[in-house]
Protein backbone atom coordinates (compact mmCIF):
# COMPACT_ATOMS: atom_id res chain seq x y z
CA UNK A 1 0.00 0.00 0.00
CA UNK A 2 0.96 3.36 -0.19
CA UNK A 3 1.41 6.23 2.55
CA UNK A 4 -1.72 7.88 3.01
CA UNK A 5 -3.71 5.09 1.79
CA UNK A 6 -6.51 3.32 3.99
CA UNK A 7 -8.66 -0.15 2.77
CA UNK A 8 -12.31 -0.99 4.66
CA UNK A 9 -15.60 -0.35 4.93
CA UNK A 10 -16.62 -2.19 2.39
CA UNK A 11 -20.41 -3.04 3.14
CA UNK A 12 -22.83 -3.36 -0.08
CA UNK A 13 -25.10 -0.57 0.10
CA UNK A 14 -27.79 0.94 -2.29
CA UNK A 15 -28.87 4.41 -3.68
CA UNK A 16 -32.09 5.40 -2.89
CA UNK A 17 -34.21 9.40 -2.74
CA UNK A 18 -33.27 9.42 1.00
CA UNK A 19 -29.22 9.02 0.31
CA UNK A 20 -27.38 5.71 0.77
CA UNK A 21 -29.42 3.01 2.82
CA UNK A 22 -27.50 -0.62 4.23
CA UNK A 23 -28.15 -3.67 2.14
CA UNK A 24 -30.29 -6.54 3.44
CA UNK A 25 -28.72 -9.49 5.10
CA UNK A 26 -28.72 -11.68 2.46
CA UNK A 27 -26.73 -9.34 0.42
CA UNK A 28 -24.58 -8.76 2.62
CA UNK A 29 -24.44 -12.38 3.49
CA UNK A 30 -23.49 -13.16 -0.22
CA UNK A 31 -21.01 -10.61 0.26
CA UNK A 32 -19.27 -11.32 3.27
CA UNK A 33 -19.10 -15.08 2.24
CA UNK A 34 -17.25 -14.04 -1.21
CA UNK A 35 -14.76 -11.98 0.72
CA UNK A 36 -13.80 -14.50 3.23
CA UNK A 37 -13.69 -16.62 0.22
CA UNK A 38 -11.51 -14.43 -1.78
CA UNK A 39 -9.33 -13.40 1.13
CA UNK A 40 -8.58 -17.27 1.83
CA UNK A 41 -7.90 -17.67 -1.52
CA UNK A 42 -5.13 -14.67 -1.83
CA UNK A 43 -3.84 -16.01 2.15
CA UNK A 44 -5.05 -12.98 3.60
CA UNK A 45 -7.17 -13.68 7.14
CA UNK A 46 -10.75 -14.01 6.34
CA UNK A 47 -11.54 -12.19 9.61
CA UNK A 48 -10.57 -9.26 8.44
CA UNK A 49 -12.28 -9.35 5.29
CA UNK A 50 -15.94 -9.92 7.14
CA UNK A 51 -15.16 -7.18 9.44
CA UNK A 52 -14.98 -4.75 6.60
CA UNK A 53 -18.34 -6.34 5.50
CA UNK A 54 -20.63 -6.84 8.37
CA UNK A 55 -20.81 -4.27 10.91
CA UNK A 56 -22.53 -6.84 13.25
CA UNK A 57 -18.64 -8.51 13.87
CA UNK A 58 -16.29 -7.23 16.28
CA UNK A 59 -12.97 -8.05 15.58
CA UNK A 60 -9.64 -8.67 17.55
CA UNK A 61 -6.19 -8.93 17.06
CA UNK A 62 -4.16 -11.33 19.26
CA UNK A 63 -0.50 -10.64 19.33
CA UNK A 64 1.59 -14.33 19.22
CA UNK A 65 5.15 -14.25 19.31
CA UNK A 66 6.45 -15.90 16.46
CA UNK A 67 2.98 -16.29 14.30
CA UNK A 68 2.41 -12.70 14.22
CA UNK A 69 -1.37 -11.70 15.01
CA UNK A 70 -3.82 -14.01 15.42
CA UNK A 71 -7.83 -12.44 14.23
CA UNK A 72 -10.83 -13.08 16.10
CA UNK A 73 -14.12 -11.95 14.63
CA UNK A 74 -17.68 -12.27 17.20
CA UNK A 75 -20.95 -11.78 15.83
CA UNK A 76 -22.08 -9.23 18.71
CA UNK A 77 -25.84 -11.12 17.98
CA UNK A 78 -24.32 -13.98 18.65
CA UNK A 79 -24.77 -15.58 22.35
CA UNK A 80 -22.63 -18.25 22.23
CA UNK A 81 -19.40 -16.56 20.59
CA UNK A 82 -16.19 -17.37 21.98
CA UNK A 83 -14.48 -14.39 23.47
CA UNK A 84 -11.08 -14.58 24.06
CA UNK A 85 -11.20 -11.98 26.70
CA UNK A 86 -12.48 -15.08 29.08
CA UNK A 87 -9.09 -16.11 29.30
CA UNK A 88 -6.82 -14.03 31.28
CA UNK A 89 -4.10 -14.25 29.49
CA UNK A 90 -5.74 -12.97 26.59
CA UNK A 91 -7.64 -10.25 27.95
CA UNK A 92 -4.24 -8.30 28.29
CA UNK A 93 -3.74 -9.39 24.76
CA UNK A 94 -6.83 -8.83 22.72
CA UNK A 95 -7.02 -5.76 20.36
CA UNK A 96 -9.99 -4.65 19.11
CA UNK A 97 -10.03 -3.23 15.72
CA UNK A 98 -13.21 -2.61 15.33
CA UNK A 99 -16.10 -2.82 17.63
CA UNK A 100 -19.73 -4.03 16.76
CA UNK A 101 -21.65 -1.55 15.38
CA UNK A 102 -18.94 0.00 12.77
CA UNK A 103 -17.03 -1.63 9.95
CA UNK A 104 -13.37 -2.11 9.92
CA UNK A 105 -10.92 0.65 8.28
CA UNK A 106 -7.41 0.08 8.63
CA UNK A 107 -4.62 2.43 7.52
CA UNK A 108 -1.69 1.59 5.55
CA UNK A 109 0.31 1.39 8.78
CA UNK A 110 -1.76 -0.53 10.34
CA UNK A 111 -1.80 -2.98 7.76
CA UNK A 112 1.57 -3.66 7.75
CA UNK A 113 1.92 -3.53 11.56
CA UNK A 114 -0.80 -6.23 11.98
CA UNK A 115 0.81 -8.42 8.75
CA UNK A 116 -2.14 -7.61 6.25
CA UNK A 117 -0.96 -6.29 3.87
CA UNK A 118 2.40 -6.91 2.24
CA UNK A 119 4.03 -3.61 3.09
CA UNK A 120 3.89 0.33 2.30
CA UNK A 121 6.13 1.75 -0.47
CA UNK A 122 6.19 5.89 -1.99
CA UNK A 123 6.49 4.92 -5.14
CA UNK A 124 7.02 2.41 -8.10
CA UNK A 125 10.68 2.38 -7.84
CA UNK A 126 10.58 1.50 -4.36
CA UNK A 127 8.07 -1.11 -4.36
CA UNK A 128 9.91 -2.66 -8.17
CA UNK A 129 13.08 -2.90 -5.23
CA UNK A 130 10.79 -4.19 -2.42
CA UNK A 131 9.40 -7.15 -4.91
CA UNK A 132 12.61 -7.42 -6.38
CA UNK A 133 11.35 -6.99 -10.06
CA UNK A 134 13.46 -6.59 -13.40
CA UNK A 135 11.32 -4.13 -15.15
CA UNK A 136 7.97 -2.37 -14.67
CA UNK A 137 5.92 -1.64 -17.48
CA UNK A 138 4.16 1.73 -17.58
CA UNK A 139 0.82 1.60 -19.98
CA UNK A 140 -0.44 4.60 -21.32
CA UNK A 141 -3.23 5.33 -24.00
CA UNK A 142 -2.01 4.44 -27.63
CA UNK A 143 -2.72 6.96 -30.97
CA UNK A 144 -5.75 4.48 -31.46
CA UNK A 145 -6.89 4.78 -27.70
CA UNK A 146 -7.07 8.91 -28.51
CA UNK A 147 -8.56 8.38 -31.53
CA UNK A 148 -11.15 6.20 -30.10
CA UNK A 149 -11.92 8.77 -27.10
CA UNK A 150 -11.82 11.69 -29.90
CA UNK A 151 -15.11 9.74 -31.86
CA UNK A 152 -16.46 9.23 -28.78
CA UNK A 153 -16.81 12.58 -27.47
CA UNK A 154 -20.01 14.66 -27.54
CA UNK A 155 -18.52 17.60 -29.53
CA UNK A 156 -17.70 14.85 -32.35
CA UNK A 157 -20.71 12.50 -31.66
CA UNK A 158 -23.11 15.52 -32.65
CA UNK A 159 -21.11 16.66 -35.75
CA UNK A 160 -21.18 13.14 -36.75
CA UNK A 161 -24.79 12.93 -36.23
CA UNK A 162 -25.74 16.10 -37.84
CA UNK A 163 -23.43 15.04 -40.84
CA UNK A 164 -25.46 11.52 -40.71
CA UNK A 165 -28.86 12.83 -40.85
CA UNK A 166 -28.12 15.60 -42.95
CA UNK A 167 -26.38 13.41 -45.47
CA UNK A 168 -29.45 11.02 -45.39
CA UNK A 169 -31.54 13.42 -46.46
CA UNK A 170 -29.86 14.87 -49.41
CA UNK A 171 -29.44 11.04 -50.33
CA UNK A 172 -33.25 10.72 -50.26
CA UNK A 173 -33.72 13.94 -52.13
CA UNK A 174 -31.80 12.88 -55.15
CA UNK A 175 -31.84 9.86 -57.80
CA UNK A 176 -29.70 7.02 -57.18
CA UNK A 177 -26.98 6.13 -54.31
CA UNK A 178 -24.29 8.75 -54.76
CA UNK A 179 -21.78 10.96 -52.10
CA UNK A 180 -24.36 12.02 -49.78
CA UNK A 181 -25.34 8.51 -49.32
CA UNK A 182 -21.82 7.38 -48.70
CA UNK A 183 -21.26 10.52 -46.36
CA UNK A 184 -24.28 9.17 -44.34
CA UNK A 185 -22.73 5.29 -43.65
CA UNK A 186 -19.15 6.91 -43.06
CA UNK A 187 -20.72 9.35 -40.05
CA UNK A 188 -23.17 6.55 -38.57
CA UNK A 189 -20.26 3.78 -39.12
CA UNK A 190 -17.68 6.00 -37.27
CA UNK A 191 -20.73 6.36 -34.25
CA UNK A 192 -20.84 2.70 -34.02
CA UNK A 193 -17.62 1.33 -34.14
CA UNK A 194 -16.40 3.74 -31.94
CA UNK A 195 -18.94 3.36 -29.18
CA UNK A 196 -17.84 -0.64 -29.93
CA UNK A 197 -14.49 -0.19 -28.99
CA UNK A 198 -15.25 1.91 -25.82
CA UNK A 199 -17.24 -1.42 -24.80
CA UNK A 200 -20.76 0.27 -24.84
CA UNK A 201 -22.41 -0.83 -27.92
CA UNK A 202 -24.33 -4.44 -28.63
CA UNK A 203 -26.50 -5.62 -31.32
CA UNK A 204 -29.66 -4.32 -29.74
CA UNK A 205 -28.91 -0.90 -30.60
CA UNK A 206 -27.91 -1.44 -34.13
CA UNK A 207 -30.86 -3.00 -34.60
CA UNK A 208 -32.88 -0.32 -33.43
CA UNK A 209 -30.98 2.21 -35.42
CA UNK A 210 -31.46 0.27 -38.48
CA UNK A 211 -35.02 0.02 -37.99
CA UNK A 212 -35.83 3.75 -37.43
CA UNK A 213 -33.98 3.92 -40.61
CA UNK A 214 -35.98 1.58 -42.44
CA UNK A 215 -39.40 3.36 -40.95
CA UNK A 216 -37.64 6.83 -42.54
CA UNK A 217 -37.40 5.32 -45.50
CA UNK A 218 -40.92 3.77 -46.08
CA UNK A 219 -42.10 7.27 -44.84
CA UNK A 220 -40.54 8.92 -47.86
CA UNK A 221 -41.30 6.24 -50.67
CA UNK A 222 -44.40 4.41 -49.20
CA UNK A 223 -46.60 5.95 -46.93
CA UNK A 224 -47.75 10.14 -48.34
CA UNK A 225 -46.96 12.25 -45.82
CA UNK A 226 -45.66 12.25 -42.27
CA UNK A 227 -47.01 9.53 -39.61
CA UNK A 228 -46.63 6.68 -37.67
CA UNK A 229 -43.78 5.23 -39.50
CA UNK A 230 -42.00 8.37 -39.35
CA UNK A 231 -42.42 9.41 -35.66
CA UNK A 232 -41.58 5.66 -34.94
CA UNK A 233 -38.29 5.51 -37.04
CA UNK A 234 -37.29 8.85 -35.09
CA UNK A 235 -38.08 7.43 -31.65
CA UNK A 236 -36.16 4.37 -32.61
CA UNK A 237 -33.14 6.07 -34.15
CA UNK A 238 -32.73 8.26 -30.88
CA UNK A 239 -33.18 4.85 -29.00
CA UNK A 240 -30.08 3.53 -30.00
CA UNK A 241 -28.11 6.50 -30.50
CA UNK A 242 -28.93 6.65 -26.66
CA UNK A 243 -28.53 2.77 -25.76
CA UNK A 244 -25.27 3.14 -28.02
CA UNK A 245 -23.13 5.51 -25.39
CA UNK A 246 -24.02 3.67 -22.52
CA UNK A 247 -23.55 0.01 -20.96
CA UNK A 248 -26.92 -0.09 -18.95
CA UNK A 249 -30.76 0.26 -20.94
CA UNK A 250 -32.68 2.11 -17.65
CA UNK A 251 -30.46 3.72 -15.35
CA UNK A 252 -30.26 2.57 -11.73
CA UNK A 253 -28.23 4.34 -9.55
CA UNK A 254 -27.61 8.46 -9.68
CA UNK A 255 -24.52 8.06 -11.48
CA UNK A 256 -26.33 6.16 -14.00
CA UNK A 257 -28.85 8.99 -14.27
CA UNK A 258 -26.20 10.93 -14.72
CA UNK A 259 -24.46 9.36 -17.81
CA UNK A 260 -28.59 8.78 -18.84
CA UNK A 261 -29.43 12.70 -18.64
CA UNK A 262 -26.61 13.56 -20.31
CA UNK A 263 -26.71 11.72 -23.52
CA UNK A 264 -30.47 12.20 -23.72
CA UNK A 265 -29.73 15.81 -24.06
CA UNK A 266 -26.76 15.88 -26.29
CA UNK A 267 -28.70 13.41 -28.95
CA UNK A 268 -32.36 15.21 -28.52
CA UNK A 269 -30.13 18.88 -29.00
CA UNK A 270 -28.55 17.18 -32.09
CA UNK A 271 -31.01 16.34 -33.20
CA UNK A 272 -32.97 19.72 -32.85
CA UNK A 273 -30.06 21.28 -34.59
CA UNK A 274 -30.08 18.69 -37.39
CA UNK A 275 -33.95 19.60 -38.51
CA UNK A 276 -33.38 23.35 -38.03
CA UNK A 277 -30.38 22.69 -40.51
CA UNK A 278 -32.86 20.45 -42.60
CA UNK A 279 -35.24 23.11 -42.91
CA UNK A 280 -32.84 25.13 -44.42
CA UNK A 281 -31.82 23.14 -46.74
CA UNK A 282 -34.82 22.17 -47.98
CA UNK A 283 -35.47 25.78 -48.28
CA UNK A 284 -32.51 26.50 -50.09
CA UNK A 285 -31.55 23.08 -51.84
CA UNK A 286 -32.70 23.64 -55.15
CA UNK A 287 -31.23 27.28 -55.45
CA UNK A 288 -26.89 25.80 -54.60
CA UNK A 289 -24.91 25.35 -57.17
CA UNK A 290 -23.12 22.96 -55.18
CA UNK A 291 -26.24 20.37 -54.95
CA UNK A 292 -28.01 21.37 -58.85
CA UNK A 293 -25.56 18.28 -59.40
CA UNK A 294 -27.64 16.00 -57.09
CA UNK A 295 -30.88 17.43 -58.97
CA UNK A 296 -32.51 15.36 -62.42
CA UNK A 297 -32.13 18.71 -64.45
CA UNK A 298 -34.99 19.03 -67.82
CA UNK A 299 -32.85 17.70 -70.15
CA UNK A 300 -31.68 20.09 -73.13
CA UNK A 301 -32.49 23.09 -70.69
CA UNK A 302 -30.27 25.70 -68.67
CA UNK A 303 -31.98 28.28 -66.21
CA UNK A 304 -31.60 31.62 -67.61
CA UNK A 305 -31.06 34.49 -64.97
CA UNK A 306 -34.22 36.88 -64.47
CA UNK A 307 -34.76 39.23 -67.34
CA UNK A 308 -37.01 41.65 -68.22
CA UNK A 309 -39.90 40.80 -70.79
CA UNK A 310 -41.92 43.36 -72.31
CA UNK A 311 -45.18 41.22 -72.03
CA UNK A 312 -44.83 38.61 -68.92
CA UNK A 313 -42.97 41.15 -66.73
CA UNK A 314 -39.60 39.79 -64.94
CA UNK A 315 -39.21 36.21 -64.64
CA UNK A 316 -37.09 33.17 -64.49
CA UNK A 317 -37.67 31.07 -67.79
CA UNK A 318 -35.59 28.27 -69.83
CA UNK A 319 -33.18 29.24 -72.73
CA UNK A 320 -33.88 26.53 -74.94
CA UNK A 321 -30.55 24.56 -76.65
CA UNK A 322 -29.34 23.52 -80.11
CA UNK A 323 -30.29 20.36 -79.43
CA UNK A 324 -33.74 20.66 -78.62
CA UNK A 325 -35.61 23.86 -78.84
CA UNK A 326 -39.31 22.85 -78.11
CA UNK A 327 -37.80 22.85 -73.93
CA UNK A 328 -39.22 26.48 -73.88
CA UNK A 329 -42.83 24.89 -74.70
CA UNK A 330 -43.25 23.47 -71.67
CA UNK A 331 -45.87 25.87 -69.38
CA UNK A 332 -47.62 25.78 -66.07
CA UNK A 333 -50.73 23.54 -66.48
CA UNK A 334 -48.89 21.32 -69.28
CA UNK A 335 -49.99 17.40 -68.47
CA UNK A 336 -48.24 14.79 -69.21
CA UNK A 337 -47.68 10.79 -68.27
CA UNK A 338 -45.41 9.67 -65.68
CA UNK A 339 -42.55 7.61 -67.53
CA UNK A 340 -40.28 6.86 -64.01
CA UNK A 341 -41.72 6.53 -60.60
CA UNK A 342 -41.80 10.05 -59.44
CA UNK A 343 -39.70 9.44 -55.60
CA UNK A 344 -40.09 11.94 -55.23
CA UNK A 345 -38.09 12.52 -58.44
CA UNK A 346 -37.90 10.91 -62.10
CA UNK A 347 -39.20 11.29 -65.78
CA UNK A 348 -42.60 12.23 -67.28
CA UNK A 349 -43.40 12.62 -71.26
CA UNK A 350 -45.15 15.91 -72.31
CA UNK A 351 -46.21 15.35 -76.06
CA UNK A 352 -43.07 14.08 -77.64
CA UNK A 353 -40.68 15.47 -74.88
CA UNK A 354 -39.20 14.10 -71.94
CA UNK A 355 -38.45 16.04 -69.33
CA UNK A 356 -36.83 15.13 -65.36
CA UNK A 357 -39.35 16.55 -62.96
CA UNK A 358 -39.80 16.41 -59.14
CA UNK A 359 -42.65 16.38 -57.25
CA UNK A 360 -43.96 17.73 -53.73
CA UNK A 361 -42.36 14.66 -51.66
CA UNK A 362 -45.48 12.21 -52.88
CA UNK A 363 -44.45 9.30 -54.57
CA UNK A 364 -46.22 8.65 -58.06
CA UNK A 365 -46.74 5.89 -59.96
CA UNK A 366 -45.33 5.09 -63.63
CA UNK A 367 -48.35 5.66 -66.12
CA UNK A 368 -50.54 7.99 -63.78
CA UNK A 369 -51.21 11.12 -65.39
CA UNK A 370 -49.45 14.33 -63.95
CA UNK A 371 -49.95 18.07 -64.55
CA UNK A 372 -47.00 21.23 -64.62
CA UNK A 373 -47.60 23.24 -61.21
CA UNK A 374 -44.58 25.37 -60.90
CA UNK A 375 -41.24 26.16 -63.11
CA UNK A 376 -38.61 27.35 -60.37
CA UNK A 377 -35.35 27.78 -62.28
CA UNK A 378 -34.36 24.15 -63.28
CA UNK A 379 -36.73 22.55 -61.41
CA UNK A 380 -40.23 21.53 -62.69
CA UNK A 381 -42.76 20.11 -60.20
CA UNK A 382 -45.94 18.40 -60.84
CA UNK A 383 -48.83 16.72 -59.43
CA UNK A 384 -50.84 13.53 -60.21
CA UNK A 385 -54.05 14.99 -61.99
CA UNK A 386 -56.98 14.93 -59.09
CA UNK A 387 -55.16 15.20 -56.20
Amino acid sequence: MAPGTSVGAAAPVYQTSEGMQPAGEKTVSAVRTQMAALAEKNGYPPEVALAMVDQDLELQAIQEEEQGYRFIANNSKDDSKDNPQDDGDEEEAAIILSSSGKLLTLTAGEMERYGISSGTVESLDALQERLELSTIMRFKPSSADQVVHLLTSAAVTSLLLTIGLLALYLEISSPGFGIPGTAALVAFALMFISSGLMGTLSSIELLLFLAGVILLLVEVFLIPGFGVAGISGLIFMTVGLVLSRQEFILPDTEWQMEIFTRNLLLVFGTLAVSFVLLGILMMFFPRIRLFQRLILNTPGSTPVSETPNPEKGIGTSYAPTPQNPQNADLQVGDTGTVLTTLRPAGKIEVGDETYSVVTDGRWIEAGAKVSVVAIRGNRIVVEEVGQ
